[in-house]
């Protein structure tokens, strides 16, 4: 059988940016938008058609996620694997330009104009 590694990290790692720099509205021309957010210290993504996802820092700019429990039940076999993470896309000037979501694709992160 696989081995759960979604915990897996090196000890005191940190992500490359604060947390606060990865939270902000992100568009996926498909799905819709998504909204990453701190909750008790914690990023989440608020996605306008799916549940709350809740991450967890892995390594550098990636991280796992897993939805609340409200998710409905034929899903939670779908959405309960072992590599469900999310990747942010950082630039040269440290910014994050957009999230790469395991099983949903890139979400572009919109401009704070």
């Amino acid at each position: 059988p696989q081995q759960d590694t979604s915990n897996d990290k090196t000890p005191d790692e940190k992500p490359s940016l604060s947390l606060e720099q990865y939270t902000g509205k992100y568009i996926n021309p498909v799905l819709g938008n998504a909204e990453v957010k701190l909750q008790n210290d914690e990023l989440v993504i608020l996605f306008e058609a799916h549940p709350t996802a809740y991450l967890q820092h892995k390594h550098l700019n990636t991280f796992s996620y897993k939805f609340n429990d409200n998710i409905p039940w034929m899903l939670k076999r779908e959405f309960n694997v072992f590599s469900m993470t999310v990747n942010f896309i950082i630039d040269t000037n440290a910014e994050v330009v957009k999230m790469n979501v395991a099983r949903f694709g890139d979400f572009v992160r919109e401009n704070e104009d």
